[in-house]
């Protein structure tokens, strides 16, 4: 009988430390992402300038890319461009299919019946 109480607290014991240790873990989870929501929220916030900024990017890397040297260094440097401006953009469309409720109704083509 003995050792199934000292069992048990040696459980109860293991459990504690387990709790505190996710606890610990999680609060270095939020430290080491608050970054990447400062991030989120930046990007969430130049969305409506978008459109605008976007021709912007394109005039800068045609800049860029004027330059002398070869087809496969402008080829670099436009795959360095396109890289994170995908990335992006992937992350823009999922947000927007996220935030577009469920069961909007389909606009119509037609025009109002007179």
């Amino acid at each position: 009988m003995k050792s199934l109480e000292l069992l048990e607290r040696e459980l109860v014991l293991k459990s504690a430390i387990n709790r505190l240790a996710i606890k610990v873990e999680l609060q270095n989870l939020e430290t080491a992402l608050r970054p990447a929501e400062r991030v989120v929220g930046a990007v969430r916030a130049a969305r409506p300038w978008l459109p605008v900024l976007a021709p912007l990017a394109g005039i800068f890397a045609a800049r860029s890319l004027r330059h002398s040297g070869s087809v496969f260094s402008k080829a670099m440097g436009l795959l360095k461009w396109i890289q994170p401006l995908l990335g992006l953009w992937n992350q823009i469309k999922s947000y927007s299919a996220e935030a577009a409720p469920a069961n909007q109704p389909s606009p119509s083509l037609k025009g109002p019946r007179t």
